[in-house]
Formats: C-alpha cells, sequence, structure tokens
C-alpha cells in the first residue's frame, strides 16, 4: 500500500503486507539461517515487498473519481439515501497480499 501526496506525487508511506521481523535474519548462526529458509518457503512471501515490487488494479483510490462523477453528474443528489448495496462484509484477518 503506499500514501502519495495528490498534489506532487510524493511518496508519504509505504507498506507491505504481511511482513517479518527482520531480527531473525541477524547474524549468521543457524537461526539466521533457519529462519531465511524458513521465510523463503512461506508461500504468502512475506520477504517480498509488494509495495513497490507488484502492481495492483486502482481500487479504492478510483472509488473516490467514481463518487465525483457520480455527484457531478446529477446520479447521486442525497448522500444519506439508503443504497441497494449488499451488506458490508467485516475485515478478517491481515489486509490483501
Amino acid at each position: 500500500m503506499a500514501a502519495v501526496e495528490p498534489s506532487t506525487g510524493r511518496i508519504l508511506a509505504l507498506v507491505s503486507v504481511p511482513s517479518y521481523d527482520p531480527a531473525l535474519l541477524s547474524g549468521n548462526g543457524s537461526a539466521a539461517r533457519d529462519a531465511w529458509a524458513r521465510l523463503n518457503a512461506d508461500p504468502d512471501r512475506p520477504m517480498l515487498n509488494r509495495a513497490v515490487q507488484r502492481t495492483y488494479p486502482p481500487g479504492s483510490t478510483f472509488k473516490v473519481v467514481t463518487a465525483a462523477a457520480a455527484l457531478d453528474a446529477g446520479v447521486v443528489r442525497n448522500l444519506d439515501e439508503a443504497t441497494d448495496s449488499p451488506t458490508p462484509t467485516p475485515c478478517r484477518g491481515r489486509g490483501p497480499g
């Protein structure tokens, strides 16, 4: 995930989930080697920096554009009006991979 300053494009923050504890890799003993092997074998690939090494479709960012277009076109007039949207699904566990 990236937080970007819209007016300049400046990157304010980067987050990659899932993550790992880099302290596990400090040193050169068997514990560090075991941690390295375990992290590289993990199917969730926690050492992959998803913020800079993957591309994703414009999800939440594009919702703002869609909402602004709907308001501008007059499709939506009452922001408090109920919609036909299904009940939101509660978040479970960690963020997207």
